[in-house]
């Protein structure tokens, strides 16, 4: 990262309050070996705002913008790989939180992290990530949000959450020829490998995601499991 701005506007939020902020970055990478190249400049915004209707009612709205000139500046690069990775809008976290007793219901795109680990994310499987850098990002790069109903119970030490992704998001993995596009081994002389395009599954009930997860905190231990099904 070459540079990076941070910048907000507004209070903190209250009753009917908005609070705006978001960063700036850029980002150059160059590829020593041969062939050598450059392999990003990449400009990257993000906003985001957060506000309160009510007591019981908060809500965020955020988005990201992507531009990378490399895919302008050079040919090194096959056109499905400049049409996937030149240009990327991202929605990001827009969600509306509704508090009602011992229950929080969220309701929008956000991100689900289950089985994290510290600065591992192996059993992070409920939020889809964008793997065209590989894990170079941070997770908050990385992760890409769920549109997703959640539910969650807080009882003294016990938390318990439900959640059901009725439109699933799924891993970005790139076009053939990116940087890190997971390319198989070389065929042997004489044979050529090709890809088919990527599918993803059908909107439908049966290919929705949903999970489970159960948590408890005794004598400074906390514990917790969770189930959750979805397409892989």
């Amino acid at each position: 990262v070459i540079r990076e701005r941070v910048w907000g506007y507004g209070e903190a939020p209250a009753s009917n309050a908005r609070l705006w902020r978001g960063y700036s970055q850029g980002e150059l990478s160059y590829t020593y070996a041969d062939p050598k190249h450059w392999s990003n400049v990449l400009v990257r915004t993000e906003v985001s705002a957060q506000g309160t209707a009510s007591e019981a009612v908060k809500w965020k709205l955020g988005a990201r913008l992507d531009y990378d000139a490399v895919y302008d500046l050079t040919n090194f690069y096959p056109s499905d790989v400049r049409k996937d990775q030149r240009f990327d809008f991202l929605l990001r976290e827009n969600y509306v939180d509704i508090g009602a007793g011992d229950w929080d219901f969220r309701l929008g795109r956000q991100q689900v992290v289950w089985g994290e680990m510290v600065g591992l994310y192996f059993a992070d499987v409920v939020t889809a990530k964008d793997l065209r850098q590989f894990i170079l990002p941070d997770f908050e790069i990385l992760r890409i949000p769920q549109w997703t109903l959640r539910a969650e119970y807080f009882k003294d030490d016990v938390h318990a959450e439900l959640i059901w992704i009725p439109v699933p998001s799924y891993d970005l993995i790139g076009k053939p020829g990116a940087e890190f596009f997971p390319a198989a081994p070389p065929p042997p002389p004489g044979f050529a490998t090709q890809y088919d395009a990527e599918q993803t599954p059908e909107r439908t009930l049966a290919h929705t995601n949903y999970g489970a997860r159960l948590s408890y905190l005794h004598n400074g231990w906390d514990m917790s499991g969770f189930y959750y099904g979805s397409m892989d």
